[in-house]
């Protein structure tokens, strides 16, 4: 929060984030949880945990991190909560108009609330 730039600085964590936390229940699963699941010696367990984690990482950063850069950075006020599934197409989305007036901020505030 007390960063130049904090937005961006959350922006590059998210993926990070997301990596630990799908690390660590891989973990939690594999090793502990799962009867079923039979890996024999360190190495596939670990490239297990750290395979499903590059994944969710991976799928983050090309999914929901466009997505919150327009909503977030650019204050994109046009975009819809199902436009999430553009993904790496939200970069190409163009510049953000500017809001018109009287245009509601959330659906349950009106501008003269806030």
């Amino acid at each position: 929060m007390k960063r130049k730039n904090p937005v961006k600085a959350a922006l590059i964590t998210v993926p990070i984030y997301f990596a630990f936390t799908a690390g660590l229940l891989t973990m939690l699963i594999v090793w502990k949880g799962a009867s079923g699941v039979k890996l024999d010696g360190a190495g596939p367990i670990l490239g297990t945990i750290f395979g499903v984690a590059l994944g969710v990482a991976l799928l983050v950063s090309l999914i929901l991190l466009p997505y919150l850069y327009r909503l977030l950075a650019l204050d994109d006020w046009q975009l819809k909560p199902w436009d999430i599934i553009y993904g790496p197409l939200l970069f190409r989305r163009g510049l953000v108009p500017p809001k018109p007036a009287g245009h509601l901020v959330s659906p349950f505030l009106s501008s003269e609330m806030l």
